[in-house]
């Protein structure tokens, strides 16, 4: 389920830039990435809410509550999660994480409607007509899900300048590897390394999108660290002796990325990089060797 999460999170990233089509079937790749990444995104948060209400639950109740009638409602999701309390926590807990759905901005009110439109339904499937049938009139096709995407992305705000830049590495990084591969005239750095690492990307990452994708990150980054505080807490209760017999999984290492920073998590997760920093300084030192050279 977290793989599907920064899987999808990535294809989302490859989504159309924030302009209207001139031409449906010729951006119809592009939208593919776009639906293919909001149901792994809209799943996995709402896993990621159950798994924090289910882990509520356990700890004041000592067993599971039913979540299924949450159904795939992200928002209703979203605010039964605001709602616990993690103030009257006794392991060291007296603050919870930043919740970015109470009072929301324009912007995360349209985000989470975008995202509970797909989740219950309606956009899940729409794309289905979209690509036979069309409107009732069958003259254009239905694509309300990618014109709210267009709209949120047109209306996110200006991309940080680390973003940008990163949204450019997969270009970036062909591009070197391919005249490195032309260089030193090793055929296997093109067959081996390059195409594979065009394969990996398959699309450019544009910063309007990757940004509303960042967003998206933000909920996930909440629900991970409420999960990880009741997590702790149901460890302090164990060892503690208060309920010795408890037994549930301390879900805080598999959550690790998701409760890091936005960069670290981009760059890790979305762009496969350990360092950046240094693997742009490797690429500088290559073209700067080669031009001396030259």
């Amino acid at each position: 389920m977290l793989l599907s999460l920064t899987t999808a999170l990535y294809s989302s990233a490859e989504s159309l830039p924030p302009k209207k089509w001139d031409c449906w079937e010729s951006h119809r790749a592009y939208n593919f990435h776009l639906y293919e990444g909001l149901l792994s995104t809209t799943t996995a948060l709402e896993r990621l809410c159950k798994l924090a209400l289910s882990a509520w639950d356990y700890l004041n109740l000592d067993t599971f509550k039913p979540v299924k009638s949450f159904g795939h409602n992200i928002d209703k999701l979203f605010k039964q999660v605001d709602e616990i309390d993690l103030s009257a926590l006794s392991f060291n807990r007296n603050s919870r994480p930043i919740t970015p759905v109470k009072n929301p901005s324009d912007f995360t009110t349209a985000l989470v409607e975008l995202l509970t439109h797909y989740s219950n339904g309606p956009g899940r499937y729409e794309h289905l007509e979209s690509l036979s049938k069309g409107t009732a009139d069958n003259k254009q096709p239905l694509r309300s899900v990618t014109d709210h995407w267009f709209k949120l992305a047109s209306s996110v705000g200006k991309p940080p300048d680390w973003l940008i830049e990163r949204c450019a590495y997969p270009e970036t990084m062909a591009e070197a590897l391919q005249n490195i591969a032309n260089t030193t005239g090793a055929d296997f750095i093109e067959a081996a390394v390059v195409n594979r690492f065009e394969f990996n990307y398959g699309a450019p990452l544009f910063p309007d999108s990757a940004n509303v994708v960042l967003r998206c990150f933000e909920h996930a980054h909440w629900i991970s660290n409420i999960i990880s505080i009741i997590c702790d807490e149901i460890n302090f209760s164990q060892t503690t002796q208060l309920f010795p017999n408890r037994v549930f999984p301390d879900l805080s290492e598999l959550l690790v990325s998701l409760r890091s920073s936005p960069q670290f998590w981009f760059e890790y997760e979305i762009l496969f990089v350990e360092d950046y920093e240094t693997t742009m300084e490797s690429v500088k030192s290559f073209y700067q060797n080669r031009n001396e050279t030259d």
